[in-house]
């Protein structure tokens, strides 16, 4: 999973509510799908909404006179009831501004459900919040300071171990990277076959393209739901694992990312470089960065235990080297300025 949270909500209870929450969960670190955070101009909206409802550990529901009000917040709201029911996914109603009574005229089955009830004031309402957020499925503290710990044993039969582990997470994302590319091309090709005869005396214009568009992605939707179950079990990719495709793996950026993960599970890497792997796992690859270097998925831990595993990455990259200690934060910021200005060569 990519996101802590996904909130659903009118977008009439920004302002007052909504807004006020998203800030705060992201000041304290949560990933949080978000319209305002997550969608950039020209994004799908039903795409990005979706993908977003999938990539989400926990669904969170604001109920408002408001909410009740639009049909576009009750269909994200029936997506996020359909997940709980068929993959477990949580869903925390807020009630802001109704009464259990209200609720209950509209889903009796909402009513039943343990809500945060905003009158109880905005602090209630963000530490119940995260209360339950970090109770769904999270690793303990103590079981990822083994993990950590690990890395620091110096018996050579349990850090070739370690290696092999971080090797085998990486080459099933790469394995079902390339084979979800490979599937998207076959559907996009047996799509535009089965077109080119109807449109053949059509105009392409832009409202047409843009129908075509939406009817490849519906296509894509329907066809790639069983796949996506079978891969998991083709792959040996467990539960959890956070899994967004953003193109085809190179064999060569493969094999660099191998060579890399091996210098970086033998401790000479160094603090910088160590940095830059993560990076380019996290944000190059969008992969599941902690699933791949700890076999810990991202969902699993909260935003404290994530920045835990982070710093974690520079001190186990750099172990049989003599460096002083770096402000990992700042490490980290100066790896990303750069990546973002495509840098991809900046030694220190």
């Amino acid at each position: 999973m990519k996101w802590d949270l996904f909130i659903s909500h009118a977008s009439e209870d920004k302002k007052d509510f909504v807004d006020p929450l998203a800030v705060a969960l992201r000041r304290d670190r949560y990933r949080v799908w978000y319209d305002d955070f997550a969608l950039e101009p020209g994004d799908s909206l039903r795409r990005s909404i979706d993908h977003g409802l999938t990539e989400s550990a926990v669904g969170v529901v604001v109920l408002s006179p408001n909410f009740f009000r639009k049909e576009w917040p009750q269909r994200e709201l029936d997506a996020l009831t359909a997940q709980q029911i068929a993959g477990g996914k949580r869903l925390i109603p807020i009630w802001w501004k109704v009464s259990s009574a209200e609720v209950a005229a509209v889903s009796p089955l909402l009513a039943d459900r343990i809500a945060i009830i905003a009158a109880k004031g905005f602090d209630h309402v963000l530490s119940e919040l995260k209360r339950l957020i970090n109770s769904s499925d999270k690793c303990t503290d103590r079981e990822l300071d083994d993990v950590v710990a690990r890395f620091f044993d110096h018996d050579v039969d349990a850090q070739r171990l370690l290696q092999r582990r971080c090797l085998s997470n990486f080459s099933k994302l790469v394995s079902y990277y390339n084979a979800y590319e490979k599937r998207i091309d076959e559907i996009v090709d047996n799509f535009e076959g089965e077109k080119e005869d109807n449109l053949a005396d059509a105009k392409d214009d832009d409202e047409l393209a843009e129908a075509r568009d939406e009817e490849l992605a519906e296509a894509c939707d329907g066809l790639m739901q069983p796949w996506f179950i079978d891969a998991l079990r083709i792959f040996d990719i467990p539960g959890h694992v956070y899994l967004n495709p953003s193109g085809r793996i190179s064999h060569t950026d493969a094999q660099d990312i191998d060579s890399r993960l091996i210098e970086w599970c033998d401790g000479t890497m160094g603090q910088f470089r160590s940095a830059e792997l993560l990076y380019d796992l996290d944000e190059w690859l969008d992969a599941d960065c902690l699933f791949v270097l700890f076999g810990v998925p991202n969902f699993r831990v909260s935003p404290t235990q994530r920045d835990f595993l982070c710093e974690a990455v520079g001190r186990i990259g750099s172990r049989a080297v003599n460096e002083v200690p770096a402000v990992w934060d700042e490490l980290y910021e100066l790896i990303s300025d750069r990546r973002r200005r495509g840098n991809f060569n900046c030694p220190l």
